[in-house]
């Protein structure tokens, strides 16, 4: 009996060899089985190392991901509570602003119908003949809570005032030239003749005239104004 039967017969491998004769593993089945197991159970505890390992790395980048969101959460608090702080440190700030407003509405509704009457009646005194000079004005202007003056005619511009003229002159006046002469200025509209008498003072002879226009919100100063309103203008006081 060949060897390779004999193998045969008793359960053995037969390993065949280059160059070599053949070899027998006489080995029973049951231990080359347990080997077998043995490989396998090894290659499966490297695994469930490896395994183990991944999983330890995986948790610890999860870990120090964590770490530094918390670290981010942290920088965001600390700066959002700084933040509160500077804001405290303004929260009059809208209070301020507030009354800064109501002060300038009052200011701008309360002085809304000024008028530079020196500047006006100085303009007027102006344009008058060298023989005449202004003896006297009585203005009639409503205030912002007054009702406006009503010119008496539908058609005339709505005023907002009117101012009465007592002139003097040492020449008979031209009144019509007056009147043409305050209507061509700005903010003043409609004049009208009143009176009209000769007069003595000293032994000297002398006319009095009285003219009278209504005043419109062309003769505005405007100064009041805040200083980002539309119309705003510069003026002094006085």
């Amino acid at each position: 009996m060949s060897v390779t039967e004999l193998a045969h017969d008793q359960g053995a491998a037969v390993v065949p060899i280059l160059g070599r004769p053949p070899q027998v593993n006489l080995l029973p089945p049951e231990v080359r089985s347990a080997r077998g197991l043995r490989v396998l159970q090894r290659w499966l505890a490297i695994a469930l190392v490896a395994v183990l390992a991944l999983c330890a790395a995986m948790y610890g980048y999860a870990a120090l991901q964590r770490s530094d969101a918390q670290d981010e959460l942290a920088r965001e608090q600390q700066r959002t509570a700084d933040l509160q702080v500077q804001i405290a440190k303004y929260a009059e700030l809208p209070q301020v602003e507030s009354a800064l407003n109501r002060a300038w509405t009052a200011r701008e509704m309360g002085m809304a119908t000024d008028v530079l009457w020196a500047e006006r009646i100085g303009a007027i005194a102006a344009l008058l003949p060298n023989d005449m000079k202004i003896e006297g004005f009585v203005v009639d202007q409503p205030s912002v809570i007054d009702p406006e003056v009503a010119s008496g005619n539908a058609l005339r511009f709505a005023p907002t005032g009117a101012i009465s003229l007592t002139l003097r002159s040492t020449v008979l006046p031209d009144t019509a030239t007056l009147m043409e002469t305050l209507e061509t200025m700005p903010g003043f509209v409609s004049p009208w003749f009143s009176t009209a008498e000769v007069a003595e003072e000293d032994g000297a002879v002398f006319y009095r005239v009285t003219l009278s226009v209504f005043v419109t919100q062309d003769a505005y100063s405007n100064r009041y104004l805040r200083p980002d309103g539309a119309g705003t203008t510069e003026g002094s006081d006085g």
